[in-house]
């Protein structure tokens, strides 16, 4: 049997949804730590992209000033989402590094990562199982930390923006490795 590889996307427009959607009790079938990684990243995106008009020439305070607007942050609480978001995703690099390094170590045999025809991949290191539950307690942990800054009733206004406007953007979509039959829908 196959095994599909899943990745997930998100499609994000230039500044998502403008207006708050009113929770309709629909649930995400994605773990919370997958839609904040993906959230953590979309702030810092803008952010970097903020700095990148500004550079440019135009109005990057906008841009800034995103997700401050859309869910009704103040100041303050703005500035600690951006450092959080900046803190988890250098941590989440830093496993993606370590990470990165177990595989090569893993492919050290075939330099050119290719195979003999007819043998198989060898199996994923058991240390990368662990750096992704890594990965899932850094998110966790990080999320902790925004709900800490932000207090209870901020903290739910932001995650309800998050479930209702970011996370309905995020798509699950397969990943066929090369040569694989594409799997039927």
């Amino acid at each position: 049997m196959r095994k599909t590889l899943i990745a997930v996307v998100v499609l994000i427009s230039p500044l998502l949804a403008q207006t708050t959607k009113q929770d309709t009790g629909a649930t995400n079938p994605l773990p919370a730590d997958v839609v904040y990684q993906a959230f953590f990243g979309h702030v810092v995106a803008l952010e970097n992209a903020a700095a990148e008009h500004d550079k440019n020439g135009r109005k990057g305070s906008e841009v800034r000033a995103y997700y401050q607007q859309a869910v009704k942050l103040t100041n303050r609480e703005a500035t600690d989402l951006k450092r959080i978001a900046d803190a988890c995703g250098g941590a989440v690099h830093a496993l993606d590094v370590r990470a990165q390094k177990i595989i090569e170590a893993a492919w050290a045999s075939h330099p050119d990562r290719k195979l003999p025809i007819g043998a198989k991949a060898p199996a994923p290191p058991p240390e990368l199982a662990k750096l992704d539950l890594e990965r899932i307690d850094t998110v966790n942990a990080h999320m902790q930390k925004l709900r800490d800054a932000l207090g209870p009733d901020s903290f739910r206004k932001l995650d309800g923006y998050v479930q209702n406007n970011f996370a309905r953007q995020i798509q699950v979509v397969p990943v066929v490795p090369p040569g694989a039959r594409t799997p039927r829908p």
